[in-house]
């Protein structure tokens, strides 16, 4: 009877929790098809009480910031009716989901939806865990403007009743929470007409303050006022039963705030005695892992602890997009309180200065891992009537925990993938470039910011391969890698230093195993040019549950005359948004190895935006392979461009990519945007020979006065 009456007693003190409204709203599923979760979310501008009785103009999802949390099951179909009511375009990305490429949602994925305009979002939930919505249209502003919001895919009942979370009758044995961290910049000047305001994106560039300006690029935005839950820190207190376990899932949706929570209050000596992290971005980990209290940052020589990777797992420790599964059990008497904060980690901090010679110089921040502790939030224990068992929830043992968390057996890479994160010195105005691919054919490092990847410089992956991220850090500062579409494994970190071999080492994570999208790319530990930081991760290119639906491929999305259309390629980046923002970005293809026609190239808009080249044919001999143009200027002159080969002509900022004995059919575009070309005859190319064709198109109102299209390859099957 005690435990039964456990139960009956949690599940009534966790509906009056519930009602404080700690948590963010739930949407409401408006299909009544168990299948099916509907959800409509409106993006709008409106107001938002950050700090107590002081409005601040904000951007939401349906009125909210944190948006709604949209919860779903494993196996249900996620469709979102999204509506724009921004003052500019946007999309919603869905973080850490894998999902099917035009369902993305990225910049690159769909064409971003206008000022008034609808998009439905309609794709497969295929693992529990904790993931997120944002946008992915000047991400570093609007996420900053308050457009963010959780998706919690819950596991099969079943798993959940494996693993203790839950009775028999689907009712939660702990008491579940989501957590969102956060922060905002405001203007804090009193005497400013926009006082309590959310600064702009890069508000020292321009010239306004260059050394400002430098730490903002490189440290990212930092913001003034740290958020939980869309409140501001230190004044929400969360009620819960004593002795009973919780289940918190925290997010970090800052755009470069590190996250680092203690749970032990010092003070009154109460909190999470055990903190078992049972999830992390991709679901369920292999076996619960007890996290370690949480230390002071020490120095030794000129770099504090860096490298101390155990700090990695002390208290929730989370960088920008990261996602954590914990549960704890509080210890105290009713009526008693603890304060959680928030701790520094020292994550590479620069400090602006001016050198000897009038230039910007980025040494470190001496106050690196060293800021003040925050309180973020208060958790006042409930008392519990009568004399209940709390009943504590203990993780399984392992061997049944690894029966209740089955994980695929351990990628065998066959192809690396290069990633290379730097940045160049600031300029006089402080601003800084960034970038994550790099070229090194010529024997020296020529770095490609995002602006400049073509599909030629993009890596190249296909459906089923299974693959090796190398990703190497130049910079002195952390950063959060993070991949759209497909989750990772760690395999080592290794830290190398030409000069100084006792900074040479190599670090790799316990038994365990977990499914990432994001994980730090720890800083290099010598000198600039001298030394880096490698870290290899694992992954597969696995189209499970969206077979067929994984291809991405060019620069942007690329759209059928039927309106479909192929994703661009799939991004990669860091999610210090500012970084992202100014070039630290890329983006890789994933195709099908059999499919005959793969997109290229890059485009040059013309005034209707992006003029898109597709192809279809069944492919049969004797059949006509048509090349189907949309959206160029209609009844404009064009050029069919067409060659048997690679000629990668730089014009105006697009590229003419035929080469060869190429040849150009003069055409003109159809009065509805379009033009329809049939091929007869490839049949009888030899099997595995290639043709590649892109159209120009006379185009007055385009800056230069002409429009390519995207380049497709057709490979004779």
């Amino acid at each position: 009877m005690q435990a039964l009456s456990s139960l009956v007693l949690l599940g009534a003190l966790t509906a009056t929790v519930a009602a404080q409204g700690f948590d963010p709203p739930t949407a409401p599923d408006l299909d009544p098809d168990p299948n099916v979760v509907e959800v409509q979310l409106t993006a709008a501008v409106t107001t938002w009480q950050f700090v107590p009785g002081i409005d601040t103009t904000v951007w939401t999802y349906n009125d909210s910031t944190p948006g709604p949390t949209i919860v779903g099951e494993v196996g249900q179909t996620l469709r979102v009716r999204f509506t724009n009511q921004l003052p500019q375009p946007t999309t919603i990305h869905w973080h850490g989901v894998e999902i099917t490429a035009p369902m993305d949602g990225s910049h690159i994925s769909q064409r971003p939806v206008a000022p008034g305009e609808s998009f439905v979002y309609e794709f497969p939930l295929l693992r529990e865990g904790l993931y997120w919505y944002h946008p992915h249209v000047s991400t570093f502003h609007q996420v900053e403007m308050g457009l963010h919001g959780c998706l919690l895919v819950r596991a099969p009942l079943a798993q959940r009743q494996a693993l203790g979370l839950t009775d028999r009758g689907g009712q939660p044995l702990v008491e579940e929470h989501v957590v969102v961290f956060d922060d905002v910049m405001l203007d804090t000047d009193p005497a400013s007409p926009n006082y309590m305001q959310i600064m702009p994106a890069f508000p020292y560039a321009g010239g306004v303050d260059p050394l400002k300006n430098a730490d903002y690029h490189t440290n990212g935005r930092i913001g003034t006022h740290l958020l939980v839950n869309g409140k501001l820190a230190g004044t929400t207190t969360l009620m819960v039963p004593a002795g009973t376990s919780q289940r918190w899932r925290v997010i970090n949706v800052a755009n470069s705030t590190f996250c680092r929570l203690d749970l032990n209050d010092a003070a009154t000596g109460m909190g999470g005695v055990d903190i078992w992290e049972i999830g992390s971005d991709g679901g369920f980990e292999s076996r619960a892992f007890k996290k370690f209290a949480v230390q002071p940052t020490r120095t030794f020589g000129d770099h504090p602890e860096q490298t101390l990777l155990n700090h990695m797992g002390q208290g929730i420790t989370l960088l920008p997009a990261e996602r954590v599964d914990v549960v704890f059990t509080p210890t105290g008497a009713g009526g008693q309180v603890f304060t959680i904060q928030q701790k520094d980690w020292f994550r590479g901090r620069h400090m602006a200065i001016y050198g000897p010679t009038g230039s910007i110089m980025l040494p470190d921040d001496p106050l690196d891992g060293f800021y003040p502790d925050q309180p973020y939030f208060k958790v006042q224990l409930i008392a519990r009537p009568g004399p209940v068992d709390p009943l504590p929830w203990v993780p399984l043992p392992r061997a049944s925990w690894e029966a209740a968390v089955p994980f695929p057996p351990p990628v065998e890479p066959t192809k690396t993938v290069k990633v290379t994160f730097g940045h160049a010195p600031p300029d006089a105005a402080g601003d800084v470039t960034f970038f994550s691919l790099a070229d090194f054919s010529s024997g020296s490092m020529r770095p490609i910011p995002a602006a400049k990847v073509t599909s030629f410089d993009a890596p190249d992956l296909e459906v089923g391969d299974q693959f090796m991220w190398e990703v190497t850090n130049l910079t002195h500062g952390d950063h959060p890698f993070h991949v759209h579409g497909f989750f990772f494994e760690l395999v080592e970190y290794e830290w190398i230093d030409d000069l100084d071999p006792t900074l040479n080492l190599k670090w790799q994570p316990t038994a365990r195993r977990m499914f990432k999208d994001v994980i730090r790319a720890p800083a290099r530990l010598g000198g600039l040019g001298t030394s880096r930081c490698i870290t290899r991760l694992v992954a597969h290119v696995d189209d499970t549950g969206r077979q067929g639906q994984i291809s991405a491929e060019g620069e942007t999305a690329t759209f059928a005359p039927s309106g479909a259309w192929t994703s661009g390629g799939w991004l990669m980046h860091c999610h210090i948004l500012e970084h992202s923002g100014k070039g630290m970005l890329a983006f890789f293809e994933v195709r099908d190895p059999a499919a005959p026609i793969a997109l290229l190239g890059r485009h040059l808009d013309g005034t209707q935006g992006k003029a898109s080249l597709t192809a279809n044919s069944t492919f049969l001999p004797g059949s006509t392979l048509n090349l189907d143009l949309v959206n160029a200027l209609p009844c404009a002159p064009a050029v069919l461009i067409a060659g048997d080969a690679v000629g990668r002509l730089s014009l105006f900022g697009g590229e003419i990519v035929p080469g060869g004995g190429f040849i150009g059919l003069p055409t003109s575009v159809g009065c509805g945007g379009e033009i329809t070309f049939g091929l007869d005859g490839w049949d009888l190319l030899p099997p595995g020979a290639e043709l590649y064709f892109q159209y120009a198109i006379a185009d007055a109102g385009a800056p230069q006065g002409l429009a390519l299209s995207n380049a497709l390859r057709f490979r004779r099957p």
